[in-house]
């Protein structure tokens, strides 16, 4: 069948279509997959419903406080700190806390202390008696050297030593030094005026203070000779004038006595010598085992003490 013109025209305009349709559909299909495909690469977006997690870090603590700070809550009005705030074991506590203070801005003042108990998480305060220290008038106050704890008296606590520095007044003057040794008695602390006499103006820093008590403990007590042939007591005491001094009573060989009373010198911390009225009469040195041993460095009768005696005797602490 012959075919018009028209229908011709009619067929190619539909062929056309097809193929224009066809095109359409392969290229949408591909847009879509390439789509999805971009689509499921995407992160996921929070919703609203969902907060983002955030870093959280614990609060730091607060920081302890230190011991000035605690000693600043009881300082008076118009009082400002003297020498570090000290902790230590002394008189019937463990742990307790010991501050001086003087009147601000005031050089030559007066030092006062207190003491502060720890008691229920806070603290019980006890003032420190006037203590011993320069009168600011022939002598300048002008600062604690050195405070220590330690134990003077052989009980069963600690005592409060002060070291104390003052200048001397005038043109020529100097530095000195005392020291106070406080205790505490019954109720209250109170001055050891023996010790305060003992260590004197000898004592200029700790080291000082310290060796003058290791020499005490070293040589305080009662002593019995161990020497063959010879029986005899020695005893080392402070006296009330701050002196280390002592007794040697003795007997040996056939009626011999050898009674001499003497007083003391320290020369180093573990040694000293002994003096009967003005004379050198020899060396006292403390051995490892807690005994003493005596050197007499002069003839024993002239401490009538008769011929024969032993010139080195060694004691054993009773």
């Amino acid at each position: 069948m012959k075919l018009t013109t028209k229908q011709i025209q009619i067929i190619i305009v539909l062929v056309a279509a097809a193929i224009l349709v066809t095109v359409g559909i392969v290229i949408g299909v591909g847009k879509r997959e390439k789509t999805e495909e971009v689509i499921t690469e995407v992160p996921e977006v929070a919703t609203e419903d969902a907060a983002p997690e955030v870093a959280t870090s614990e609060p730091e603590p607060e920081p302890e406080p230190t011991l000035t700070n605690i000693a600043e809550q009881y300082l008076p009005n118009g009082q400002e700190l003297e020498h570090q705030v000290l902790k230590g074991n002394f008189g019937l506590w463990q742990n307790a806390i010991l501050f001086f203070y003087k009147e601000k801005d005031c050089f030559q003042c007066r030092w006062s202390g207190k003491v502060l108990i720890p008691q229920n998480g806070t603290y019980k305060q006890l003032n420190l008696p006037d203590f011993n220290q320069f009168d600011n008038e022939t002598v300048d106050n002008i600062k604690i050297a050195s405070v220590m704890f330690t134990n003077l008296d052989r009980d069963a606590q600690n005592e409060i030593i002060i070291l104390n520095e003052g200048y001397r007044k005038g043109p020529s003057g100097y530095s000195l030094f005392n020291t106070a040794v406080l205790d505490w008695q019954y109720a209250k602390f109170g001055e050891m005026y023996k010790w305060e006499a003992y260590f004197d103006e000898n004592c200029e820093n700790a080291e000082c203070l310290k060796e003058y008590i290791g020499a005490y403990q070293n040589f305080f007590g009662d002593f019995k000779v161990e020497n063959e042939y010879i029986v005899g007591d020695l005893n080392i005491t402070l006296t009330e004038t701050g002196q280390l001094a002592g007794s040697w009573d003795a007997g040996y060989g056939e009626g011999h006595m050898c009674i001499v009373d003497f007083y003391i010198d320290i020369v180093e911390s573990d040694w000293v010598r002994f003096y009967v009225g003005a004379d050198d009469k020899g060396n006292i040195a403390f051995l490892e085992n807690g005994n003493l041993e005596i050197t007499f460095d002069t003839d024993m009768s002239e401490l009538d003490c008769g011929y024969g005696h032993p010139d080195v005797l060694e004691l054993q602490k009773k």
